[in-house]
């Protein structure tokens, strides 16, 4: 169901739908009155819902579609206004599936072909999600769990066991840096383990969760004014410190580098895509393997489609002391990137979403609890 106010957005977005071979439109609805009412009286897999219609009553809308009707997944059509991307943050953590970004009226017909490939990638992501299963035997190979988030590129690492050297996984109370990677789901998930870890961890965290630029601005603030670590947007130049957790910017890429007098600092790149993202995970850890080369890295893959962080992991394995940890299928949101890397043979241990802060902090500050 595609439910938008305009008349002229409910055809481009329901073309769009249709013309990924993943989705039919069913039902279209002017506001969202009739949108919950449609709910009642038919069968809905997905509802795309234009945040203008959830202004007022929004995160009322998503917790009824969501309590009443937990199969159904919510998308939410963001736009241009300076208080979309705040808004969507927050329906996203109320349970919405992922979001994309509408282009003002004027230019739907022109970026038509890019918003039905945004939305064949989060069709592939729930499908994946509802029939996992038997998702090989109904989806072209093209487009089976180890594709990208274009859903174009092919897989950079192959799902088997990767030729590696001996894993090192005695770095507790010794870890010089904490990656994390995440994708679709990965605002709540950073959400619940932000929330979860203490003031006092002593260690520096980089972050890559792939979202557009703005939004990764405004989850950073959201998670710095929340929790008691001290989050923020990663900038070029900054100075990587213990006790924070820099974000990589939507839109760049982020790597570290050696500056005479300064230690490691950020740097930022405008380049292309990797994997089909930017920032991309692979990117930030390539980088770290070389800079760190021989030091102790925790990394930590969370919820998310495709593979981007699987080949960095590996490069992590051989030229530093790198324990992964990945999140569970159970507690996932969409178990791509996580199962990539385990599929690899390259995580040292599997939690579930609620444990990752505790088991960061036991392996961090020494405090026990090894595996």
């Amino acid at each position: 169901m595609v439910a938008d106010s305009s008349v002229i957005a409910r055809k481009v977005i329901a073309e769009a739908v249709n013309a990924t071979e993943y989705g039919i439109v069913e039902h279209v609805a002017s506001n969202s009155n009739i949108a919950v009412e449609w709910l009642t009286q038919c069968h809905i897999d997905v509802i795309l819902i234009d945040i203008l219609l959830l202004s007022s009553k929004g995160i009322e809308i998503i917790k009824l579609i969501k309590n009443n009707y937990p199969n159904i997944e919510v998308i939410i059509m963001s736009n241009d206004k300076p208080d979309s991307p705040s808004l969507t943050l927050e329906f996203l953590k109320e349970g919405a599936f992922d979001f994309i970004e509408k282009p003002p009226e004027r230019e739907l017909e022109k970026k038509s072909n890019d918003i039905r490939t945004h939305l064949q990638s989060l069709f592939i992501q729930i499908i994946l999600k509802k029939y996992s299963n038997f998702s090989d035997s109904i989806m072209p190979s093209e487009y089976r769990e180890d594709t990208l988030s274009n859903g174009a590129v092919k897989n950079t690492v192959p799902h088997k066991k990767m030729d590696q050297n001996v894993q090192n996984t005695e770095i507790w109370g010794n870890v010089d840096l904490i990656l994390i990677a995440s994708s679709t789901g990965g605002p709540v998930a950073l959400d619940v383990l932000c929330h979860k870890l203490p003031a006092g961890i002593h260690k520096p965290i980089l972050v890559v969760q792939h979202m557009p630029p703005e939004f990764t601005s405004l989850l950073a603030q959201s998670l710095d004014k929340k929790n008691l670590v001290n989050v923020s947007e990663g900038k070029d130049r900054d100075i990587i410190k213990n006790d924070h957790i820099v974000i990589a910017p939507g839109g760049k890429h982020m790597i570290v580098e050696n500056s005479e007098g300064a230690g490691k600092i950020i740097r930022l790149i405008d380049s292309n895509h990797v994997n089909g993202v930017k920032p991309s995970a692979d990117v930030l850890f390539q980088s770290v393997a070389r800079i760190y080369r021989g030091k102790n890295i925790l990394a930590v893959i969370l919820t998310g489609m495709g593979n981007d962080g699987t080949y960095g992991i590996s490069e992590l394995k051989k030229e530093c002391k790198c324990y992964c940890i990945t999140q569970s299928e159970a507690t996932c949101v969409v178990y791509g990137m996580p199962k990539c890397v385990y599929d690899a043979g390259l995580s040292d241990e599997v939690a579930d979403l609620d444990d990752i802060a505790l088991r960061i902090c036991q392996i961090s500050l020494d405090r026990g609890g090894k595996h």
